[in-house]
């Protein structure tokens, strides 16, 4: 159902996507290029369009979209192929590009975005120990209800680990880190009360 419904809010590009470029293309044209331009011999871990090897690529567009897409993800592929410790190396950088930088205001909140960031971690840590030691009151699972926030997040890590790692890419997670935070303080709150009474 879920599927489904995704496919009719993009049916319209979809539709236009055909009419415009004669091939189905469900969003855009721009993953092949995303791939090699993260996947080459000079790539950094981010999206750099004046990276020599991409720009190379890119000089080559000719007006076919769907083309340049294609060869784009063949190039990406082939050299992840390639240089599998090279392409093992840059996955690092390509997490830290995601969720280091927090955008374009960054250093006006890095501070907060740290603490955040910082909080996200301490919170699984802290209910994966409460899990532990007292199984029988927050039931036998380790993972929960509490976990969906961290699954969240591992999709855009996921995706940056062979892509690129781009800060804005990391925005739609926030909202939940701000949650685990918020739940994090809550909890450190109660039992401070609870140790007070």
């Amino acid at each position: 159902m879920l599927i489904a419904l995704a496919a009719l809010v993009v049916a319209p590009r979809t539709i236009r996507n055909h009419r415009e470029l004669g091939h189905w293309v469900a969003v855009s044209t721009n993953g092949g290029a995303t791939l090699f331009a993260s996947n080459n011999d000079t790539a950094r871990g981010d999206f750099t369009p004046e990276d020599p090897a991409f720009a190379a690529f890119d000089a080559r567009k000719g007006g076919d979209e769907a083309l340049h897409d294609a060869e784009g993800k063949a190039f990406g592929m082939a050299w992840i192929k390639a240089n599998p410790g090279r392409f093992v190396e840059l996955i690092p950088l390509k997490l830290f590009r995601l969720w280091g930088p927090d955008g374009e205001g960054e250093w006006a909140y890095q501070g907060y975005y740290v603490l955040l960031l910082l909080g996200f971690v301490v919170a699984a840590l802290v209910q994966l120990a409460q899990r532990w030691k007292a199984p029988e009151r927050l039931g036998a699972r380790l993972i929960g209800w509490w976990a969906l926030p961290y699954g969240i997040a591992a999709y855009p890590s996921g995706i940056a680990l062979v892509f690129s790692g781009q800060s804005r890419f990391h925005y739609p997670v926030m909202p939940f880190i701000c949650l685990t935070c918020g739940w994090l303080m809550a909890d450190w709150w109660a039992k401070r009360a609870a140790r007070a009474a």
